[in-house]
């Protein structure tokens, strides 16, 4: 082998290129010893590695060489390979084969191709090669050999073979195969495609599958489908479409869109059956099913009890519900009357509603529909000339199948259809056609007896349909129930009171549509002794619907009731009267009533505890002054004194709930007040409650009691810590708000105008559902009776309706609850204050003098001796004419000092009035237990004068008196 050439040709791929010239380079070396051995390791290293199958043989078809992918071949090493033929690996008849090849390949002097199916022993798998033969010759020129290169192209054959069988398949297809590209040029059309549309692929190649369009297919399909495989789906449907010569035809099409391995569209393809002859057999199949559904339904008419007009009408319901590809515009069903000289329209449907009104009645002979009640024979006209005698006004021309209805050669009335002019009834209508009047004419003769009802059937209806509509206008609700509570009527009044449409309503149960679930089994057992004779129907009866938005109405009920022929009661008919408002106005005025009487009472005792604190107090301090070296009497004093004031409080509290607290109201800003007050909530609170104040500074300012506010604002604190007993937040903030009057009226208990809403929020356990209606009555409380009066609410809501204002109150259980103050907003501007812990006692002794006025001797009494003790004259008196009389007698005086209620029908207001018309200059000071409606309405009044209230202490007297005195 030393002096043998390889040279190789590059036959099928580069790999082999490549190996040729791995060879080449080592015939250049070959003529050198040294490099000889080189070139013989490199020649093996490259035909080891290569990947495909590789092997040499001399001119005998002996091995010489080979790679270990030929070994893989054989399953043998090439050891064992080399000096031996084919014969010693494989059958005869294959080694025969690949000698055949050898001889060609050496024969023809250059390389042939062959494919050969071989086994891999190593594997058992069968493989089809590719084997490229290309003979050896050496550097004389004279033929060594032969080397062989296989391929596998096993894979690609496979392929090779599947897309020959698609492109036959595609060919041979039943369906009509179309491709175009991504803008819906034809690309490629199937035989299949030809034969259905006429075009020829040379025809439509290059055209949009639009030629194919009839204008039977919506345009919104054509617009759903592009959208559809646009977006890379794929779409199902059908069209109507149009062959090349114009007749039409129906397809179904799958289309989807050709995606190329890097995901982008690039064509589409349409599979597409022809579905005419599919379409028409189903549509026949349909109509006939349609036509014996519509004559079944004829013929089970017999069976019902309903009105004979109304079986007419289902009759001819039952013919025009047959979908065919014209269906009529209008049927009439004619009767001829008792002489049969002349038939009479008795049911009519369609939309061609002037032909009921031009054809009520026809005489025998006359017109179409005449002529067919005469001779018994059908007419199928296409148009309105043939024999038409009646005018249909402006109505348009039309086509007739007019077939008569017979029984026993008796002619009952006709049955009359109406189609578009020129439509021709073909042999299949008019067959169904005159067996449905053929089932008319049974239905019709199973019925006679009922024909003489009709009108009597006719009033009754009018007199039915005058009643519903008296019973329409009327502003009461009527209802009809039969039995078992199923509504038979129900009037317009009836279904806007509830909330539903008549025709919801018609034939439903009564209890289950408007009566809760749980009461339904009561109120029926009541219709139930109604009906039973058990109950008086007329006497009212109560009880609560549910309407349907849901909301609860309380109506009253009254009964009367239905009897058929036979005078058996067969239901009731009720009026309804709905009381649901009534009740309220008069549960709220009942309570209104209740609890100004309650005020009343309140006001009244108050008035008069506060004259007995009055004395007890005004006592105790004077006892006091007299006790100053007595220890243990100055003790006793004190600890009746803090009764006393207790008890005041107490009073204070009635007054407020009552709404008859004496105010002293000033203009202020809240955040002048409450963040001086905030230190004396957090110790009210306790210290397992964290209180945060934020009271902006632009609040607007109020007119208010301050100590009344900061009394409802401790009660609050006070019941917001009860709430949260393991510790938790109270937060007290404001903020302006305006209410406007759809607010206000949707809300009773708010007032329109402009507020500053005080919150008091809490985090605690939030307010029971079944007591929020309750919490500001008096004396309720959820406290235990040693530890809460029930009248801390009460005196919050007292003070702030007092003020002008009103209360909200949000709370859900387990998330806290919210008060909201709304206090009026005040024009007036807010006063500086400078707050101060104690009044002093007034250190200038008086030298004026005051007129008392007041009816209680121990009170006056009181009053008297605080004054005098500080020096003052005093006048007195028990009432308005008795200190009238005393100022006649002595002239003027300095200060009249005067109960608001005194006796005798006049009170300290109007004492005021008639001693300022005699003495313009005296100054005036009022006190009272309670002001009851001396100042109401007059801010005049309120603001002009001064108000001391019951019971008060000698300091805060002789302060007020002294300021009064001294013009401040």
């Amino acid at each position: 082998m030393d002096n043998v050439a390889l040279p190789l040709l590059l036959v099928f791929s580069p790999a082999i290129a490549l190996l040729g010239l791995v060879i080449k380079d080592i015939e250049l070396r070959v003529r050198t010893e040294q490099s000889l051995h080189e070139s013989e390791l490199q020649k093996r290293l490259i035909l080891q590695a290569f990947p495909e199958p590789i092997w040499l043989k001399d001119k005998e078809g002996v091995y010489f060489s080979c790679n270990k992918m030929f070994e893989r071949l054989y399953g043998a090493k090439e050891a064992e390979i080399l000096g031996k033929t084919d014969y010693d690996f494989v059958e005869p008849e294959l080694a025969d084969f690949f000698r055949r090849n050898d001889i060609r390949a050496m024969n023809a002097g250059h390389p042939i191709t062959n494919e050969e199916w071989v086994t891999f022993s190593d594997s058992g798998k069968d493989v089809l090669l590719e084997t490229a033969k290309t003979p050896i010759i050496d550097d004389n020129g004279n033929l060594y050999g032969v080397l062989g290169v296989g391929h596998d192209i096993t894979d690609r054959k496979a392929v090779e073979d599947k897309l020959r069988t698609l492109s036959l398949a595609v060919e041979q297809s039943p369906s009509s195969i179309v491709i175009t590209d991504i803008d819906g040029t034809i690309e490629y059309v199937n035989p299949k495609f030809e034969n259905v549309t006429g075009y020829s692929a040379h025809e439509a190649i290059g055209q949009n599958p639009r030629v194919l369009k009839s204008g039977e297919t919506a345009l919104s399909e054509y617009t759903n489908l592009w959208q559809t495989i646009k977006t890379g789906n794929s779409w199902k449907g059908e069209f109507h479409n149009k062959r090349k010569d114009g007749s039409l035809y129906w397809e179904s099409a799958t289309i989807s869109p050709i995606v190329s391995p890097a995901g982008e569209i690039t064509h589409f393809l349409a599979v597409k059956e022809d579905i005419t002859e599919k379409k028409d057999y189903i549509a026949r199949q349909r109509l006939s099913l349609e036509r014996a559904k519509a004559l079944s339904q004829i013929s089970q008419l017999t069976l019902s009890n309903d009105t004979f007009e109304t079986l007419m009408e289902a009759s001819i319901d039952a013919i025009l519900s047959v979908q065919s590809s014209t269906p009529p515009h209008f049927a009439i069903i004619f009767l001829a009357d008792d002489d049969r000289k002349g038939l009479y329209q008795v049911a009519a449907r369609g939309e061609w509603d002037g032909i009921r009104r031009e054809c009520h009645s026809i005489p025998f002979g006359d017109c179409l529909c005449g002529q067919v009640a005469q001779t018994q024979k059908p007419i199928f006209s296409a148009c309105t000339e043939d024999g038409h005698v009646f005018s249909t006004g402006d109505l348009p021309p039309h086509a007739h199948a007019i077939v008569p209805i017979v029984a026993d050669d008796i002619t009952l009335g006709v049955l009359t259809l109406y189609f578009d002019e020129n439509y021709i009834v073909d042999d299949e209508e008019q067959i169904f056609f005159t067996t449905a009047a053929d089932t008319v004419a049974a239905l019709v003769r199973h019925n006679r007896s009922q024909i003489d009802l009709l009108e009597k059937e006719a009033q009754i209806k009018a007199e039915r349909d005058m009643l519903r509509q008296y019973l329409d206008v009327s502003p009461v609700m009527f209802a009809a129930l039969d039995r078992d509570g199923v509504i038979q009527l129900i009037n317009k009044e009836g279904c806007r009171l509830t909330g539903y449409a008549h025709e919801d309503l018609i034939h439903k149960n009564w209890f289950e549509v408007f009566i809760r679930k749980e009461n339904q089994e009561e109120i029926k057992a009541v219709l139930q002794k109604i009906v039973s004779g058990d109950l008086d129907p007329v006497k009212a009866y109560e009880n609560t619907i549910i309407t349907a938005s849901g909301e609860e109405r309380l109506i009253a009920f009254k009964n009367t009731y239905l009897h058929d022929v036979a005078h058996t009661i067969q239901g009731v008919l009720f009026s309804c009267e709905d009381i649901t408002e009534k009740r309220r106005v008069e549960a709220e005025r009942l309570h209104g009533q209740k609890m100004e009487a309650i005020g009343q009472l309140t006001g009244g005792v108050a008035h008069d505890f506060n004259n007995l604190l009055m004395v007890i107090s005004g006592n105790l301090e004077l006892l006091d002054e007299k006790a100053f070296d007595n220890d243990d009497a100055r003790r006793f004093i004190a600890t009746a004194g803090q009764a006393a004031a207790k008890g005041a409080d107490l009073a204070r509290s009635l007054l407020s709930f009552a709404r008859r607290q004496d105010l002293e109201p000033e203009t202020a800003r809240l955040s002048d007040y409450i963040h001086r007050w905030s230190h004396v909530i957090r110790v009210a609170v306790g210290e397992h409650i964290t209180v945060s104040v934020s009271i902006p500074d632009d609040c607007w300012p109020v007119k208010i009691d301050p100590s009344e506010l900061e009394t409802a604002l401790l009660n609050l604190a006070v019941n917001a810590s009860h709430a949260m007993p393991k510790g938790g937040a109270l937060t007290i903030e404001a903020h302006n708000e305006t209410i406007n009057e759809a607010y206000a009226l949707d809300h009773p208990n708010t007032k329109p105008g402009e507020f500053v809403a005080l919150a008091v929020s809490d985090t605690g356990a939030g307010i029971p559902d079944e007591i929020k209606n309750r919490i500001f009555e008096p004396f309720f409380t959820t406290k235990p009776m040693e530890t809460g009066t029930g009248l801390g609410l009460s005196m919050v809501l007292g003070f702030v309706d007092q003020s002008g204002g009103f209360v909200e109150v949000e709370s859900a259980m387990g998330q806290g609850a919210t008060f909201t103050l709304f206090l009026p907003r005040s024009d007036e501007a807010a006063l500086a204050h400078t707050f101060v812990d104690a009044v002093p006692m007034p250190s200038k002794l008086g030298r004026e003098t005051i007129l008392v006025v007041e009816d209680n001797p121990d009170v006056r009494m009181v009053a008297v001796e605080f004054l005098s003790n500080q020096g003052y004259v005093i006048l007195e008196a028990e009432h308005a004419i008795d200190a009238l009389q005393c100022l006649r007698e002595s002239g003027p005086v300095d200060l009249l000092f005067t109960d608001v209620i005194l006796p005798w029908g006049t009170n300290g207001v109007e004492l005021s009035q008639e001693v300022q018309k005699m003495y313009p200059n005296i100054k005036v000071l009022f006190t009272s237990g309670y002001s009851d409606d001396a100042f109401s309405g007059d801010d005049k009044i309120i603001s002009e004068y001064h108000l001391i209230s019951k019971p008060y202490k000698r300091q805060d007297l002789l302060t007020k008196v002294r300021d009064i005195l001294d013009g401040k």
